[in-house]
This record gives C-alpha cells, structure tokens and sequence, in this order.
C-alpha cells in the first residue's frame, strides 16, 4: 500500500463540532474521528515522520514508549499497513505480561524490544544510525511540525486571534510547541497528566489548567469517570480516561470560573484505545 492510498481510508479534515455543555458553547475538532486506530495528533505527528522517511532511503523506523503508548500503537500499525519495518523499545514493562498496545504491535509485524527506564534517555543516540529513521517519544521531532500545520489549516480562518482559547493535552509537548511557533494569538488552555512534565516554550498565550482531582497517571477518579459518562450522555463524544477527559473536565470548570470573550475550541487528540488497558486495570472499579 502506498501513502496515497492509505489517505483515503483517513477522514480529513477532521469536523469541527460545535457542542453546549454546562451551558457553555464549545467547538470540538474530532481529529478521534480520523480513523479507528490511528487517530488525533498521533497521525497528525506521525504524516510528517512517514513522508520523511518515503522520500529518504531509510530502511526502518524505529521509536520509544511505555507500554501503553498510543504512538507507539499507531505507528506500528502505520508501518504495517505501509511495508515498512518497525522496531520499538518499550520501557518499564515485564516480559510476562504483554498490554494490549504491545500485543498489537506484535500482531502488526513490529519488533519489540524491552529496555529499562534508565535506559530511554539516550537508546535513540544508538539506534539512529545503520539507515534507520528514528522517531523520539511521543512522536516529537522537526517533521511533526507538518502534520500540525495541516491541523490548524482545518479550523476556521479567525482560529489565531486572541480572545480565541483551545484546550490541548499534552505528554511530549511537540503538539503545542508547533501550535505556538505557527500561530500569533490565540491562547492555549494546556494541561499534562503525565508525572515528569516536559518543557513547554515560553509564551504569554499559554494557560496551565489546574486539576480538582488528585490523580496519578493513568489512575482511577470516581468523579473523573462520573464527568466522561455524563459528558458522553450529553454530546455524544467519547473522551479517554488518560488525556482528554482530564483536560476537559478541568478546562470547563476553568470556564466557569472564567468567562471567554472569544472562539472556545478544545482538541479531542484520539488516544480513546487507551480504554481498553484502562478497564482490564481498574476492572474492580469500573
């Protein structure tokens, strides 16, 4: 298969939605709806990443992540559906108890290779070099800026004014920075579950939602589950219980406790295959 025809089984552009919730007017892009496997800013991430490597004479790609990474799930799928050889290094993970994220990859022809967490930091220094085309964690790298221009190419011509405000969640940090170096106004409502945050680029535009819950990543929140299902009761859209369903519920009570004058948007970034992880973990809770 080549990139050409694997377009055309992608819903682009994505729809942008606009819903009300809690009273307040909210336009979602469903970038979850781009495709059932590879969806939201991981495709948008990765479209650069593979044009890349098409027209260089690479002859693999190779990436990190956790076990339940959703890039690393995307990827490797991508490279199976285009013939590509795909090699992943997965960190903290035991060998005896393969997530469905690894399981996956496996069936999709990728090659696993398990490395310690003390190891993630410098495994790409050896590893991008004998021809092989190395993606960074989460997707991150100069090439992903592409598939984030094509992104903000899909919003409404007024999107970068500066009484406009979109909601991104974030782990690499790759999709608001390029956000950032290729918009002007708009502002960026941020907010990152993940432990060790990254560093984002300076800016007066960005806003770091704060959480009323405490939860660690990837944990189990009654109230975090209880606003999921009343907000798919309500709009129809599902959110995952890793990202944007945390972004969501902290950005609306940001809402409500300050008013916007301008366009609301709020990013839906896919990741939503993360439930299944999530449901086998919390089985006792959910």
């Amino acid at each position: 298969m080549d990139f050409n025809f694997l377009l055309t089984q992608f819903i682009l552009p994505s729809p942008c939605e606009e819903i009300i919730y809690q009273d307040l007017y909210i336009r979602v892009k469903r970038d979850d709806l781009i495709h059932p496997v590879v969806s939201g800013n991981k495709w948008r991430k990765l479209e650069g990443h593979l044009l890349h490597y098409l027209n260089s004479n690479y002859t693999k790609i190779s990436s990190i992540g956790g076990a339940h990474s959703n890039h690393l799930h995307a990827l490797a799928w991508t490279c199976n559906q285009l013939k590509i050889p795909c090699e992943l290094y997965i960190y903290g993970h035991p060998e005896n108890n393969l997530s469905p994220t690894m399981h996956d990859a496996l069936l999709w022809n990728a090659k696993l290779n398990l490395i310690s967490r003390s190891e993630k930091d410098t495994i790409g220094e050896s590893i991008a070099k004998n021809n092989t085309y190395w993606i960074g964690e989460g997707g991150i790298g100069p090439s992903a800026d592409l598939g984030i221009a094509k992104l903000l190419a899909e919003f409404p011509k007024d999107l970068d004014h500066k009484n406009n405000i979109i909601a991104i969640a974030y782990g690499s940090g790759t999709t608001i920075n390029a956000i950032l170096n290729q918009t002007k106004h708009v502002k960026l409502a941020c907010l990152s579950p993940v432990k060790n945050k990254v560093h984002l680029d300076p800016s007066n535009r960005i806003i770091i939602l704060e959480e009323s819950i405490q939860i660690a990543f990837g944990g189990f929140n009654e109230k975090l589950i209880a606003f999921i299902s009343s907000f798919y009761e309500n709009t129809g859209i599902l959110l995952d219980p890793i990202y944007t369903g945390r972004l969501m519920m902290a950005f609306t009570e940001f809402l409500q406790h300050h008013p916007q004058t301008g366009d609301i948007y709020f990013l839906h970034s896919g990741g939503l295959q993360s439930w299944i992880a999530y449901n086998k973990r919390h089985a006792s809770k959910t």
